[in-house]
């Protein structure tokens, strides 16, 4: 996924259906911390561009 140069993603896994795109990132923690944290805020970040980004293709 690109957002004009801004932002660049892959994902682990892509599924296209007639209707609808998923995409899905894969992680494994065993313990809370630090880390698991930054991941929650940087999915959250990632869910806002990706809205932007999906809708300037409309």
């Amino acid at each position: 996924m690109s957002n004009l140069g801004k932002v660049a993603k892959r994902f682990d896994y892509v599924v296209k259906t007639n209707n609808c795109i998923y995409a899905f990132e894969t992680n494994f923690y065993s313990s809370n911390g630090s880390k698991l944290n930054e991941t929650t805020r940087s999915y959250k970040m990632l869910a806002e561009v990706l809205k932007s980004f999906l809708e300037s293709l409309v």
